[in-house]
């Protein structure tokens, strides 16, 4: 019996659909707290899930399927926030301050610690965001960010760090 992956490599849109729900509030979550706008992140993550549709063949095992998406996503939101940055317009006014969590639980999401994040480096909110919202270990955030581990660990560790500085004044 073919997985749900090879299904949705044999071009099954409902295995597809399948695969990406399991994961689908990680996906807008990790979008919206890099982008801090509901429609930005709306769109980044479609784009990414067209992608990763149009290039599913290239995942090889159901399990990588998570981090594949995301390694898309995480570039689809660093290209969005570049072209912003070109165009001088990063508002932080549209924060969302509602994320569900994991056990679909809402969560108020302070402005303060919306800010906190965002005040982080890009590299910084991207390894702190794979690491809080997707639930990725040192050794994935560095395959899908291209350091090692060690790095990962260090700069995780550095990043929350001055996110407690940040929290505490």
């Amino acid at each position: 019996m073919a997985s749900t992956l090879e299904k949705a490599k044999q071009g099954d849109a409902n295995a597809f659909a399948e695969l990406y729900g399991m994961y689908a509030k990680d996906f807008y979550r990790f979008a919206l707290c890099m982008l801090h706008v509901r429609e930005d992140a709306e769109d980044a993550v479609q784009d990414a899930a067209i992608s990763v549709y149009k290039h599913i063949i290239n995942i090889r095992r159901d399990e990588n399927f998570k981090s594949y998406f995301f390694t898309v996503l995480a570039n689809e939101c660093r290209a969005r926030l570049k072209r912003k940055e070109n165009e001088n317009s990063v508002p932080l006014d549209d924060v969302m301050p509602v994320l569900a969590d994991a056990s679909n639980e809402n969560l108020l999401l302070s402005l303060e610690l919306q800010q906190a994040v965002a005040s982080l480096k890009e590299e910084e909110r991207t390894i702190v965001l794979l690491s809080a919202v997707a639930g990725f270990k040192s050794g994935q955030i560095g395959t899908i960010m291209g350091l090692t581990s060690g790095s990962v660990r260090s700069k995780l560790s550095r990043s929350l760090r001055k996110l407690r500085e940040v929290l505490s004044k």
